[in-house]
């Protein structure tokens, strides 16, 4: 290409500037968003009927996957104006989320109060993202051979089925853990109690981890220090259900993994295809997740080793799905 038909510096300074604010909206108004999540979540067991509380819980998670999906399916797109790899800003994204959620679980406003300001952040983060909506298909047309899920003779389709149910096995895993140790977990006049305060710590801080590693494909790799986090955290509960360390070892080996599979999914499918991964991912693994409550009703040693059996047959699952970057992580450790 000639000196003269290349783009200058200058015409892409605006498309530029215009990605790095509209990321800085972003931040913003996730953290307003998750903060009055938090802060309806921590008023909803006040909910008089179990069929009330059911309907509003799956409400919520239904409308948050449709937020999320809406927001990070253009998210490459805002990362490629503003001339940066994924993963970074996916983690900071989320990070300001997961510390207004914290904020909202322990906030004293009324439930109303955090439910129109959750409102209204949201509707500003996707006023923000309607700009960005369906320009990168446009900018990049890809050949369209199907949706992921069932399409067959690519290996980013098959990937990206992987990815999808990393998510579910690790959510269904961790919920159905935290459900177990919350049974033992020390009660104070306090919204948040001890252990999912554990939880909730550990996890924010191990979601920045991830910023380590430069190359946004190479976030997969700690999907096994995860899984196996998972192992020793249930293992660790069901031989002493009275220590409380194993909940934040839960939340660390949840949370680390997360950033890079939401970055392998959304690199590996199509982006026309972007929002429906998100909301098949994000949306099975709240269903998993329901499961919860069911195991929740076992007895206290039989749950508990249940959850062990899992993380076991969890550990060797994903091991298997994602041996290549298990592989690849120990090489970098060994010869850095």
């Amino acid at each position: 290409m000639s000196m003269m038909n290349r783009p200058s510096d200058s015409s892409q300074r605006p498309l530029l500037m215009n990605g790095k604010l509209v990321f800085v909206g972003w931040l913003i108004a996730h953290a307003g968003t998750m903060l009055g999540i938090g802060n309806v979540l921590a008023r909803w067991e006040g909910v008089a009927t179990a069929p009330a509380r059911w309907f509003g819980w799956i409400l919520i998670a239904g409308l948050v996957v449709l937020y999320r999906a809406a927001i990070l399916s253009c998210l490459p797109t805002l990362v490629r104006q503003a001339r940066w790899m994924l993963m970074r800003p996916l983690i900071v994204w989320e990070a300001v989320g997961w510390a207004g959620l914290i904020r909202g679980l322990s906030s004293p406003w009324p439930g109303w109060l955090g439910a129109w300001l959750a409102i209204l952040a949201a509707v500003v983060a996707l006023g923000l993202a309607r700009g960005l909506i369906g320009t990168e298909s446009s900018r990049f047309p890809v050949v369209d051979r199907g949706f992921f899920l069932w399409t067959r003779g690519h290996f980013d389709d098959w990937s990206a089925r992987r990815h999808v149910l990393a998510h579910v096995v690790l959510a269904g895993l961790t919920a159905v853990a935290l459900f177990v140790m919350l049974r033992s977990s020390a009660r104070s006049a306090q919204t948040i109690p001890e252990r999912l305060a554990w939880f909730l710590s550990a996890g924010g801080i191990a979601l920045l981890i991830p910023l380590l590693q430069v190359n946004p494909q190479r976030g997969m790799s700690f999907i096994h220090v995860g899984t196996a986090g998972l192992l020793i955290a249930t293992t660790a509960h069901a031989i002493d259900p009275w220590v409380s360390w194993p909940a934040a070892l839960l939340g660390a080996a949840f949370a680390l993994p997360l950033p890079g599979l939401t970055t392998a999914l959304l690199l590996h499918t199509a982006p026309a295809q972007r929002f429906l991964a998100i909301v098949v991912a994000e949306g099975l693994a709240c269903a998993a997740a329901a499961a919860a409550p069911i195991v929740d009703q076992l007895p206290g040693e039989p749950a508990r080793w249940l959850v062990v059996a899992a993380a076991v047959s969890s550990f060797g699952a994903l091991l298997r799905l994602y041996f290549r970057e298990c592989v690849e992580i120990v090489m970098e450790v060994v010869f850095w």
